[in-house]
């Protein structure tokens, strides 16, 4: 893996904790895709993570690791192929590649979902970064993979699902929230509840989590839980945004007190915050030529064979 050109920023750790992102209606969507040997392989950058995560707790040095630390499940490419599973729209093709776009103003980053009107379809012979589902039941709901992550699911499986989006004729602005959700997913963010610069977890009301969600103890404290990065160091960790299009928006009784909640929201954020999209223009930022003065430093070699070992994994 190259120390190169990404702004070193962190979206809350990006690369801390398990990479799966799930939506209330669609939590098990995309485990029900995926087969044992990519679970396994799953399981394995969440092991490396977890060291590096271990190593930040006892005070490693980050210095000269930044250009990888906040790409570890970044995009090492400007241009994402998209394409979309058989029995969409065309009208719902293009609905969801004019919303997602959004998330490139600024940013060296942009998706190709083939040409306005003739949207891609899936071929498994020529796999497309980012797959579009729509499917319904044990693999239904809203669901994307991670960033980078997307590269270890099976060519014939998608890694972004949108149940009911299939036969639309424009977004409506519920649907333009959630088509942004998933596409900050499939870029690197993960949820803004989870921040280690929130305190989300202090404001849940848990028994209401465990018993209402539907979901086993594991999960929701996977889905929910801060992440586990107990250091930001020289990261850059923004304030927690209440506006982030990435913060769930839960039932007032997830809360132990709703109305003094900072991170409870009535409705659903429907547009890219400024925080968002500041994050995103570091992530993916639009190179300068400018190169810096003396060599680089040395990077920390503890830290840097956890990072190799997920670079390795996801084929970088």
């Amino acid at each position: 893996m190259k120390l190169n050109g990404v702004v070193a920023a962190l979206v809350f750790a990006i690369m801390a904790g398990p990479a799966l992102a799930h939506d209330l209606p669609g939590l098990v969507g995309d485990e029900a895709v995926l087969d044992d040997d990519e679970k396994a392989t799953l399981e394995q950058i969440d092991a490396e993570e977890a060291e590096i995560s271990a190593l930040l707790a006892k005070g490693a040095s980050t210095v000269g690791l930044e250009g990888i630390m906040d790409s570890a499940l970044v995009w090492r490419k400007d241009v994402l192929t998209a394409c979309f599973f058989a029995g969409s729209a065309q009208s719902a093709r293009n609905a969801i590649a004019g919303v997602a776009a959004d998330w490139t103003t600024g940013t060296r980053l942009s998706f190709d979902f083939g040409p306005e009107g003739n949207r891609r379809q899936c071929d498994p012979a020529h796999p497309s970064d980012i797959r579009i589902a729509f499917k319904g039941g044990n693999e239904g709901g809203e669901w994307s993979r991670v960033g980078a992550e997307a590269k270890l699911v099976k060519n014939t499986a998608p890694t972004m699902n949108f149940e009911g989006l299939d036969q639309i004729a424009t977004a409506s602005e519920s649907q333009r929230g959630t088509i942004l959700h998933e596409f900050g997913h499939a870029i690197g963010f993960k949820h803004e509840h989870q921040s280690i610069a929130a305190d989300c977890d202090k404001q849940f009301n848990w028994d209401y989590l465990y018993t209402q969600l539907g979901w086993t103890k594991k999960v929701v404290d996977h889905n929910m839980a801060k992440l586990s990065l107990a250091t930001t160091k020289t990261l850059i960790a923004t304030p927690f945004d209440r506006q982030s299009i990435m913060l769930y928006s839960l039932n007032r009784g997830a809360f132990l007190d709703p109305d003094h909640a900072s991170c409870y929201i009535p409705r659903q954020t429907t547009r890219i915050s400024a925080v968002d999209r500041a994050l995103a223009q570091q992530l993916y930022a639009i190179a300068d030529g400018n190169i810096p003065d003396g060599a680089p430093p040395e990077p920390n070699l503890e830290l840097l064979a956890p990072l190799n070992k997920i670079a390795g994994i996801l084929g970088e």
